[in-house]
């Protein structure tokens, strides 16, 4: 995987802001990578599973998680009890309606959110 420091950096000087942080840009450029170089970091700093929601409702395993009440069930469900759950969406476009979730996710404050 390429090293994107640069980006990285950015996102995580963003974390814990309270809003939600979208990578844009063309098809194939690596801002699938940049999410994975986060979660990668947030796993470095001591982050555990409980407190990190991945996911991308592109692929077929996922398929359910098209919906935005299937996508909301689903992330109160693996969320943690406590503290903030990092939650990195991958193709977040997938997910008609998402905006509401996020504003909900983004309220409640138990949530970072970044999405591609």
């Amino acid at each position: 995987m390429i090293e994107r420091p640069h980006y990285l950096d950015r996102l995580l000087r963003l974390r814990s802001t309270g809003f939600a942080k979208v990578l844009t840009g063309m098809r194939r450029t690596g801002k699938s990578g940049i999410l994975r170089l986060l979660e990668q970091r947030l796993r470095e700093e001591g982050v555990g599973t409980a407190h990190l929601i991945c996911l991308n409702p592109e692929l077929a395993q996922n398929a359910q998680l098209r919906q935005a009440e299937r996508l909301a069930a689903y992330i109160r469900e693996h969320a943690a009890p406590d503290g903030i759950t990092y939650i990195l969406i991958d193709e977040a476009q997938e997910v008609p309606g998402i905006a509401h979730l996020l504003y909900e996710l983004i309220e409640s404050r138990r949530f970072d959110v970044y999405l591609i």
